[in-house]
């Protein structure tokens, strides 16, 4: 076979890698499928009774929208069935005792809030939270802020260095937030609430799947000495997990 006939040959089957390559690569795309959830969970911990309790933290929001606006299902309830974490970011387990809880979505200074209201809690931890089902549709778990739900007020968002153990695709931020607690107390005690979102997608495509999500977080602790509006801290850790 002379030079010629090779070249023309070669060039066919690099034409044929191209085209079938690219046809695996359309074929993967479409076949690809995904679908999301969000957890969002509060925690709030005294270690004494309290009387005329007033407690407002951060909710999921995306384009001013809250998520329990937009899914029917993620009403936010006490002691919720189920929490996904990951980082550390688990929220305690439920050991209140009597109290008298009311929850409700307001609008405050610092924008759309949950309302946790009571007029007696007894000591312990108290837990509250909405869960989505499973929808079409994946997030950007490495960079949720422009078109994901994200806890808000969410100010001043910082990306920074992750761990030198992180994966590539992972995303570390921190940002500025607010929380506000008010009440009375016999005695004198401390307070803690922490905030928490945890958005997952979840793909698969013919016998592969995987799931990779983002994780974020607030908290505050409140006594004698602090109460009403405090400027928090908050984290979000995204990327981890897998992608097709």
């Amino acid at each position: 076979m002379n030079r010629k006939v090779v070249g023309i040959a070669l060039g066919a089957i690099v034409v044929l890698t191209v085209v079938i390559g690219g046809g695996l690569f359309v074929v993967d795309a479409a076949l690809t499928s995904y679908f999301h959830s969000y957890t969002y969970r509060v925690a709030v911990e005294t270690d004494t009774d309290l009387t005329d309790v007033t407690i407002y933290v951060p909710v999921p929001t995306r384009d001013g929208e809250t998520l329990t606006d937009v899914y029917a299902d993620a009403a936010v309830v006490q002691d919720p069935a189920e929490w996904i974490g990951d980082d550390g970011s688990n929220v305690p387990d439920a050991t209140g005792g009597s109290a008298d809880w009311t929850t409700q979505i307001v609008e405050t200074a610092h924008g759309p809030m949950l309302s946790l209201r009571a007029s007696s809690v007894e000591a312990g931890t108290y837990v509250f939270g909405a869960n989505t089902m499973l929808e079409q549709g994946r997030i950007h778990t490495a960079d949720p802020w422009a078109s994901d739900f994200v806890l808000t007020p969410a100010n001043d968002v910082t990306q920074d260095e992750c761990p030198s153990w992180a994966d590539e695709t992972e995303r570390c931020y921190t940002y500025r937030s607010h929380l506000y607690a008010d009440a009375d107390a016999p005695t004198r005690g401390t307070v803690s609430v922490s905030v928490s979102l945890h958005g997952q997608t979840d793909w698969g495509f013919v016998f592969a799947n995987g799931w990779n999500w983002f994780n974020q977080r607030t908290s505050a602790t409140f006594d004698e000495t602090t109460n009403g509006w405090v400027d928090t801290e908050g984290t979000l850790k995204g990327g981890a997990g897998t992608y097709p």
